[in-house]
């Protein structure tokens, strides 16, 4: 039941996997890179047609994310260690993103802090249309990014919270909140006149190295459907149409690691995200290590305490005394398998 106005304040969400099931995803692959728990921590606040999110996490770590093809998302990156990537391309203090659910997009950083708004297409068109007072806005096909000036990157924050001050939210569950219908039109137009007042339209860049993203992507379906054993250097260059040193390049520039060192990774985070899978935890540690090509158990595990602190044993017991307490909202469209 709605409750107190949200005080904002960023919530230990569980894994990546329970993070984005609060968003208009249809799939994602995480690799963690870096050394230690993935911790996410994140504010929601969903309206019918739309989400506002406010997360962080880190260590380094590196996700490829198939959004809904109803739905489009602006994101700036408000802080992160060392580079930012999205698609290949190294991002700037005050650059803003906006993303095409239509299209898979990358991003790869270090403890990262970013405000997201995602919007279904057909009523932020419709805003948009109304405000320009045409009979349809046809939205940019593919990912842009637009250097903000200093007044519309204040804009955008005013935007977030003013959202979160005015949802509501049950008052055991800070971290989530959501907006009513009068509430939600209001912030529809408040984001869509941003978006016309940052000239979004006309000065925003393609914001994705498709040759290098594509070369990526040939490789991981390659990764993603074969054993281990069958996998080789060799075979993902086959894959993506180019040589050795091409591969290594296409991966350093969308990943910030050569392709060897990601299969490694990749493979860890995997086994990682089905020990930490509530709703359908893995029977044992190692019907979730042998999925994922690891045969030495002994091997497996330390392998797997060096990167992320833990034993897989004890992943999967918190996992398992946790329970399938995940939080989504009923009713909010564009959700796959959550339609009205």
């Amino acid at each position: 039941m709605p409750g107190r106005s949200l005080q904002l304040s960023l919530r230990r969400v569980g894994s990546y996997t329970d993070h984005l099931r609060q968003m208009p995803v249809r799939e994602y692959e995480l690799t963690q890179f870096g050394v230690g728990e993935l911790a996410v921590k994140a504010a929601y606040v969903w309206g019918r047609d739309c989400v506002v999110e406010h997360v962080n996490w880190g260590p380094e770590s590196a996700s490829c994310v198939f959004g809904d093809a109803d739905w489009v998302g602006l994101t700036v990156p408000l802080k992160w260690y060392g580079e930012y990537k999205l698609n290949g391309f190294v991002g700037h203090p005050g650059d803003a993103y906006f993303l095409d659910g239509r299209e898979e997009w990358s991003t790869q950083s270090t403890d990262r802090n970013v405000l997201f708004i995602a919007l279904s297409r057909a009523v932020f068109q419709s805003t948009l249309a109304q405000l320009c007072g045409v009979p349809h806005f046809e939205l940019p096909r593919g990912h842009r990014m637009l250097q903000l000036k200093p007044e519309a990157l204040c804009g955008y924050s005013v935007l977030c919270a003013h959202v979160f001050a005015q949802a509501q939210t049950d008052a055991t569950d800070p971290a989530h909140a959501v907006l009513d219908r009068p509430s939600e039109a209001r912030f529809f137009s408040a984001v869509a006149q941003w978006f016309l007042d940052a000239d979004f339209i006309r000065q925003a860049r393609c914001a994705h190295n498709r040759r290098a993203v594509d070369q990526v992507r040939a490789a991981r379906d390659v990764i993603n459907k074969i054993t281990p054993e069958e996998l080789s250097i060799a075979r993902l260059c086959d894959a993506a149409g180019i040589g050795k040193s091409q591969l290594h390049e296409a991966f350093n520039e969308v990943f910030g690691h050569p392709p060897w060192q990601f299969v490694q990774y990749r493979r860890l985070t995997a086994v990682r995200e089905c020990l930490l899978y509530r709703p359908a935890p893995p029977r044992s540690v190692k019907d979730a290590a042998l999925q994922f090509g690891y045969t030495s158990g002994g091997r497996f595990a330390r392998e797997y305490k060096a990167q992320f602190g833990e034993l897989p044993s004890e992943t999967l017991r918190h996992t398992i005394e946790l329970g399938a307490r995940v939080h989504r909202p009923d009713g909010i469209a564009g959700f796959s398998g959550n339609r009205r």
